[in-house]
């Protein structure tokens, strides 16, 4: 869904922006299934109180994508 909306409304963008959005897009993708992973180790087999924690990264990535998206929109409007 995010891809389609990137094609459909976003204007023409750099070659470099293009490589960084993907990029950017990939790494919260892996980021999320990392995090999810590690919370449920944490969680079932370390039972430790601070398996939420492990979503920081993800969270983090997120706002970084979308400053970015932000920030691209700005340029061009």
């Amino acid at each position: 869904f995010l891809f389609y909306i990137c094609a459909e409304n976003s204007p023409v963008l750099s070659e470099f922006e293009n490589t960084a959005l993907f990029t950017l897009l990939i790494a919260y993708t892996v980021s999320l299934l990392v995090s999810t992973g590690l919370a449920i180790y944490f969680y079932v087999a370390l039972d430790s109180e601070s398996y939420y924690l492990c979503f920081s990264l993800s969270w983090g990535l997120l706002i970084l994508l979308l400053g970015y998206w932000t920030y691209i929109s700005a340029k061009f409007s």
